[in-house]
């Protein structure tokens, strides 16, 4: 049995193509997703469904979402307060899929953060260095430029991934390659067989369907970012969350200007998305197609 994956920028529509593969294919959803693992999140990670349970086997009981009809995993595993390695979020989805698998369900990965993408599915093997504190503690007194110039010299291929803005992720790429060790290894050969579709449509029609979720949103997550900051989330946790949360956190913290924001925010969102156009052109053997549509009426496994 297949496990197939479905991948694409932001807003595209893969979670709804995934629903309907999964009413074909006896499937479940597995969301590898840098912000649907964490409960706090909801607007601004995009979740839909009432959040419910579901049992897997070898696995137990484990958070889902029921999307009409369909169970969607992978989410609400972690809380925003705890510091969390895309490692750490593999190694508790892949028992989930195994469990799925040995059922006979179909996992269908949906996802648009490559690097959960790959380590679920088994293209990227990741680094096991521990954190050092000491020398943490020092590079977080660098500035950023200086800490990008480091990054450079130790590891040219991961600067081309990473925010420039999440100095968290950055000292600790660093941490990973002062210890000799490559944050991914790509073996290219993934656990199961495997099916990739991705969804990329024309650029004009990729940036309306941005624009418009940021429009029905925008409000939601301006109160949901005020809310988590109330419940002691610090401000620097969200700024590292990036994009929604973080120009949120400018319009509450810094008294900034929401419509300046939005439109700032738009164009950030459509930068984004560019760059998770990029990563997942250079995964091998993606049948891409132009609309959620397309997918569901073309593809083939």
């Amino acid at each position: 049995m297949a496990v197939l994956v479905i991948v694409g920028a932001t807003a595209v529509g893969k979670t709804t193509a995934g629903v309907a593969l999964a009413k074909r294919t006896r499937g479940v959803i597995v969301s590898c997703d840098s912000r649907q693992m964490y409960r706090e999140l909801i607007i601004g990670a995009g979740k839909e469904g009432a959040l419910t349970q579901r049992e897997i086997r070898g696995v137990g009981l484990v958070p889902s979402r029921r999307l009409s009809g369909i169970d969607q995993v992978g989410v609400d595993l972690f809380s925003i307060k705890d510091s969390v390695s895309v490692k750490q979020f593999v190694d508790a989805v892949v028992p989930m899929i195994e469990g799925l698998l040995a059922e006979r369900f179909t996992p269908i990965i949906v996802g648009g953060s490559g690097l959960y993408v790959e380590g679920v599915s088994g293209l990227r093997v990741f680094a096991r260095a521990k954190p050092n504190p000491k020398r943490r503690a020092e590079l977080e007194e660098w500035s950023t430029k200086r800490l990008l110039e480091r990054l450079v010299t130790l590891a040219p291929e991961r600067v081309a991934s990473i925010d420039f803005k999440n100095r968290r992720r950055i000292v600790r790429a660093i941490e990973i390659a002062e210890a000799h060790q490559t944050l991914a290894a790509q073996p290219r050969t993934p656990r199961w067989e495997t099916k990739i579709f991705g969804i990329n449509p024309p650029r004009a029609k990729l940036y309306e369907l941005i624009d418009k979720r940021l429009e029905h949103r925008f409000e939601g997550i301006i109160a949901e970012t005020r809310a988590l900051l109330a419940e002691g989330v610090p401000a620097q946790r969200l700024d590292d969350l990036g994009l929604e949360y973080r120009f949120a956190n400018r319009i509450i913290t810094q008294n900034e200007d929401p419509k300046k924001i939005k439109a700032e925010l738009k164009f950030a969102i459509h930068a984004f998305a560019r760059r998770q156009i990029t990563w997942f052109k250079k995964l091998p053997g993606v049948t891409w197609f132009e609309s959620v549509e397309e997918l569901v009426t073309h593809a083939k496994w």
